[in-house]
């Protein structure tokens, strides 16, 4: 079968469908997951490559591993030691950018600033103090180091011990790693580690590292496990953000005031391009057009969006359009209405179906004088169309992916198209997976149904990694596709309901598992309450613990990422 779909059947909304603590908190738990050894070996292997002038001889390494870098709490760290938290912190933001691929360079530079094959030591990342990306990336590394700390001197306290699986793993870690340097060819672990880290690095420590911060990990897992919460505590937390976890329906049409300039005066630049300028008269009636138009369409007898879009087509601007119009939007959460004039209007607890408003969009700047000047540049009509507070209950399925296979990329599009052969080829095989598990069950009992059909999922579905039983859990309004999501809430849907739906991505054989009791309003709250106490707690903690710096001179600021 061809390779997994499921990040592709989850909507690429997933991120903008969590609140902003959610994503806070999601960032929070991966940059504490970096630091652990299964991690760490799969950032070693996929990721860095040093470059820049580095000495790597049995001298520089022996101080490196001598030196005192820094002291957190009691723990001393040698500049070798420091220098794995310091590399993985730098791999760790690069690897954030991982989902652009081959551009994953060009927008982190574009987003942030650094070019990550360039020694991080050379680039400033903080213009007014004159600081480099590197002294970023090392305190960074510290507070990093500090939290797990923390997190490691509590477990042990408490004597929490590693899950039987990660013990094994810690079990087996030379071997992994003398195998994954011979993998990449180095003829032993210290010189692949080496590679990696700097001359300090070597074996020993680096397993000693590892097996700290999967402590640390787990221990801080099972503290967010540990947390449990009440219908009561969920609707206390909500109380006075209602807002914050529903989602709108909208209608909404832009006004640009530049559509509306006319005359203009015509010129040529150096290169001998057309440049069209305009005086201040022409721009100030284009828009007082442009506002004219926006109060014209902002009325109450627009209230349907028939009635709107006609209105849009009717305007003089648009007599040459063929497509002008309204553009819907479904179950935006209050969060993801970035902005803040709309949001206000659009969450106001007295706001009816077919209420329309026109909100202006402006920007400021300051003039040669120093007064602040107010450039209005459009307007935003927007009709409401309804609010759902999300107390849709979650639900839990199983599925069977069957991929369509061959297909043609579109020259224009680039997209992959199948044609109908290919198509009917797909909608047989799920229909024979399917049949196959229905000769099966006969006999069985729903939870022995369910096992044949998770079974037959693992062996057959081209969605996932042959492990989950085509399991999809906590599903919620907006997270799948289309066709994906519209069987799954079907309200007459039952426990051990079976079908075959058709997605972009071939055809799904579906067992819906059952109903949760929570709903997806709660599911946020849950996570919102969990994240901001485990980060109370997290501050708690590590605020205590002191950091005295000695000497950072031997971190390797000239460290850089070459994108394979």
């Amino acid at each position: 079968m061809s390779g997994s779909h499921k990040k592709m059947l989850r909507k690429e909304q997933n991120m903008s469908a969590m609140t902003e603590k959610q994503k806070q908190a999601s960032k929070e738990a991966k940059k504490l997951k970096a630091y652990t050894l299964t991690f760490a070996v799969v950032m070693i292997v996929v990721v860095a490559i040093l470059v820049g002038i580095v000495v790597r001889t049995p001298i520089a390494g022996l101080i490196s591993r001598s030196t005192n870098a820094v002291m957190i709490g009691e723990h001393k760290l040698s500049t070798a030691e420091l220098s794995y938290y310091y590399v993985d912190t730098i791999n760790n933001h690069y690897e954030q950018y991982s989902s652009y691929g081959d551009y994953a360079q060009m927008y982190a530079k574009w987003i942030e600033g650094i070019d990550f094959s360039k020694p991080v030591g050379e680039q400033i990342q903080d213009k007014e103090t004159g600081k480099t990306w590197a002294d970023y990336y090392v305190e960074e590394a510290i507070n990093s180091a500090k939290k797990i700390f923390a997190l490691y001197d509590l477990a042990v306290a408490e004597n929490f011990k590693l899950s039987e699986d990660s013990q094994k793993y810690m079990d087996s870690f030379e071997e992994y790693i003398e195998a994954y340097s011979s993998m990449y060819g180095y003829s032993s672990a210290n010189g692949y580690l080496r590679s990696m880290y700097g001359s300090g690095a070597n074996l020993k420590t680096y397993k000693e590292y590892s097996r700290i911060s999967m402590i640390a990990s787990e221990y801080y897992s099972a503290h967010e496990e540990s947390l449990e919460y009440t219908i009561d505590d969920y609707r206390e937390f909500d109380n006075e953000k209602y807002n914050e976890y529903s989602s709108y329906v909208y209608d909404m049409y832009t006004i640009s005031v530049d559509s509306y300039l006319k005359g203009g005066t015509v010129t040529k630049d150096e290169e001998g391009d057309e440049i069209t300028t305009y005086s201040d008269e022409e721009k100030k009636a284009a828009a007082e057009a442009a506002k004219k138009d926006a109060e014209g369409l902002a009325i109450a007898d627009n209230n349907t969006l028939e009635k709107l879009n006609a209105a849009i087509k009717a305007l003089e601007v648009n007599k040459d359009k063929t497509d002008a119009a309204a553009t819907t939007s479904s179950s935006i959460l209050y969060s993801k209405l970035t902005n803040k004039d709309i949001q206000k209007w659009i969450s106001d607890t007295s706001r009816k179906p077919g209420d329309i408003t026109s909100i202006e969009i402006s920007t400021t700047s300051t003039d040669e004088d120093g007064n602040e000047v107010k450039d209005v540049t459009g307007y935003y009509i927007v009709r409401f169309d309804r609010r759902n507070d999300n107390l849709m209950k979650l639900r839990n399925v199983r599925h069977i992916l069957v991929a369509f296979e061959g297909g043609t990329k579109d020259k224009t599009t680039g997209e992959t198209v199948y044609s109908e052969a290919e198509k009917a080829a797909a909608k047989t095989a799920a229909h024979d997976l399917l049949d196959l598990w229905k000769e099966s069950i006969e006999g069985k009992n729903q939870e022995e149904a369910e096992k044949l059909f998770a079974d037959i999922a693992n062996k057959e579905s081209d969605d996932g990694d042959g492990t989950t039983g085509g399991l999809y859990e906590d599903v919620y309004p907006g997270q799948m596709v289309g066709a994906f999501e519209n069987w799954c809430f079907d309200d007459e849907r039952a426990v051990g309901d079976t079908g075959i739906i058709e997605t972009e991505y071939g055809y799904h054989v579906m067992y819906y598992v059952s109903t949760d009791e929570m709903t997806y309003r709660d599911y946020m709250v849950d996570a919102d309450m969990t994240a901001a106490d485990m980060e109370e707690w997290i501050e708690s903690i590590t605020k205590p613990i002191t950091v005295a710096k000695n000497n950072l001179n031997g971190i390797n600021r000239q460290y850089a990422i070459a994108a394979s």
